[in-house]
C-alpha cells in the first residue's frame, strides 16, 4: 500500500473485514480497530462500508475504481462483514466468538437481502433467480467434472523457476 501511494498507482485495495483472524477476534490482534483509518498512514483515499449491503459496496467500489482510473491514486475500501463459519472446514467456529452474533448477522445476509429487495422492487423474479442458480450449479458441475477427468500436473520441484541459472554453469 505504501508503494502504491508513493507512486500514485491506479489500484484499489479491498479489505473484507470479517472480524476474525483465523480463530482470534480482531480486537485481540490490533489496537486500532478502524482498519479504514489506515488510509491516512499511506496518504490515500479510504472508505469503510457496510459489507453486508451489496449495493453500498458496489457504489463505493465504483467510486474507488473511477478515482484510480482518473489518476487520483490508490484507495483502500474496507467492507465490514461477518464470517458465519469457522476459518476452515475443521473449525467449528465456537469458543472464540459469541454464538448470538451469528444469527443476528445471518439475518442481514447480503445475498438474501439483495434478492428480497430485487423481488420487492420488481427488478427480478423467482424465475430469474432460478435460472441464475441453475446456471451456477451447471458451471460448478462442469468444473468438478473437468477436475475429476483431468490428468494430474507434472511433479516439479518447488524451487523450479525461483533461482537464476548461474552464467558460468
Amino acid at each position: 500500500m505504501n508503494l502504491a501511494a508513493l507512486w500514485d498507482l491506479p489500484v484499489v485495495f479491498v479489505c473484507e473485514n470479517n472480524r476474525y483472524a483465523a480463530e482470534v477476534p480482531l480486537s485481540a490482534t490490533t489496537k486500532n480497530m478502524d482498519i479504514a483509518s489506515r488510509d491516512e498512514d499511506y496518504g490515500m483515499h479510504g472508505i469503510a462500508v457496510d459489507g453486508m449491503d451489496v449495493l453500498t459496496v458496489h457504489a463505493a467500489a465504483g467510486e474507488a475504481i473511477v478515482r484510480a482510473r482518473t489518476g487520483s491514486g490508490p484507495a483502500l475500501l474496507v467492507a465490514d462483514t461477518y464470517r458465519y463459519m469457522g476459518h476452515y472446514s475443521g473449525d467449528p467456529g465456537t469458543g472464540y466468538r459469541p454464538d448470538d452474533g451469528i444469527e443476528t448477522m445471518q439475518a442481514r445476509d447480503p445475498l438474501i437481502k439483495l434478492r428480497s429487495e430485487m423481488l420487492a422492487n420488481g427488478d427480478a423474479t423467482d424465475e430469474t433467480f432460478g435460472a441464475i442458480e441453475a446456471e451456477v450449479a451447471e458451471t460448478v458441475r462442469d468444473a468438478v467434472d473437468f477436475a475429476d477427468t483431468s490428468e494430474w500436473p507434472e511433479m516439479t520441484p518447488a524451487e523450479s523457476g525461483v533461482f537464476a541459472t548461474p552464467v558460468n554453469a
